[in-house]
C-alpha cells in the first residue's frame, strides 16, 4: 500500500511539473516563424476574413489556415497577447496527448497508452513548440485522433469512428497540407498489410471517406484560389 502511495505521489509531482512547464510558456514572446503566424492570426482577427489570409496586408500562402484560426479565436476571447495566441494550441496539445493515450490503449494496453503520453509530454520538442508555436503540434493532435478513430473503426466497423477519422484527417490537412492525410493513410495501410487483413481494402468506406475530408480542406483551397488563382 505504501509503495503504491509513493508511486502515486511521484506520478502526481512529475505531472504537476510537466503542466507548470507547459503553462509557464504561454507568456513567453513568440519569435521567427511563430511571430509570423501570430501576425496572420492578428490580421484575421482585425479584418474578420478567415479565408483570404494576409500578412502585413499582403496575400499569404505559406501555411494552411487552421493554426491562424486558432490564434484569431484566442484573440477574440481575451485580446491580442502571447497568452491568448498560444492557449488554443496548448489545449490542442493536451487533446493530442489524450488521443495518443487512447490510440496506445486501443492497439495494445493502458500501460502502453500511458507510456506514450509520458514520452510525448516530456519531449523537449513538444515543450518548445507549445511556447514557440508551430503547425506541427495541431497536426499531431488531429493525426493521432484520426488514427485512434480509424483503428477503432477497423475493430468495431462503427460508422461514427469512420466519420470522425476522416473529419480529423481534413483538419490535419488544414494544419500542414497533404502530410495530414499521408500519415494516416500509410499508417492504416501498413497496419492492414501487417495483419494480412487484405479484404479491408475492399471496404468502400475508405474511399468514400475522402468526400468527408474534402469540405474541410476546401476552406484552404478557396482562399488560395481567391488570392492566387490557378498556378
Amino acid at each position: 500500500m505504501l509503495k503504491n502511495k509513493t508511486i502515486l505521489i511521484i506520478f502526481l509531482a512529475i505531472t504537476g511539473l510537466m503542466l507548470i512547464s507547459y503553462i509557464s510558456g504561454l507568456s513567453v514572446d513568440v519569435t521567427r516563424d511563430a511571430g509570423k503566424y501570430a501576425t496572420v492570426a492578428k490580421e484575421i482577427f482585425q479584418k474578420g476574413n478567415f479565408i483570404n489570409l494576409t500578412i502585413h496586408g499582403e496575400p499569404y500562402d505559406q501555411k494552411p489556415p487552421l493554426l491562424f484560426w486558432l490564434g484569431a479565436l484566442g484573440f477574440s476571447l481575451g485580446g491580442i497577447s502571447n497568452f491568448w495566441f498560444k492557449l488554443p494550441v496548448l489545449l490542442l496539445v493536451f487533446f493530442g496527448f489524450y488521443s495518443a493515450y487512447q490510440l496506445g490503449k486501443s492497439l495494445y494496453s493502458k500501460k502502453v497508452g500511458l507510456l506514450t503520453v509520458f514520452m510525448m509530454a516530456f519531449s523537449l520538442i513538444y515543450m518548445l513548440y507549445s511556447m514557440d508555436i508551430h503547425t506541427d503540434t495541431p497536426l499531431q493532435a488531429f493525426v493521432t485522433f484520426a488514427l485512434w478513430q480509424f483503428f477503432e473503426f477497423i475493430k468495431t466497423q462503427k460508422n461514427r469512428h469512420w466519420i470522425l477519422g476522416f473529419l480529423a484527417t481534413g483538419l490535419a490537412m488544414l494544419c500542414k497540407g497533404p502530410i495530414g492525410a499521408l500519415i494516416p493513410a500509410f499508417a492504416v495501410a501498413g497496419h492492414l498489410l501487417l495483419k494480412k487483413n487484405f479484404k479491408a481494402f475492399a471496404d468502400y468506406r475508405w474511399y468514400l471517406g475522402i468526400l468527408l475530408s474534402l469540405p474541410v480542406v476546401s476552406q484552404a483551397l478557396a482562399g488560395l484560389y481567391n488570392q492566387f488563382g490557378i498556378k
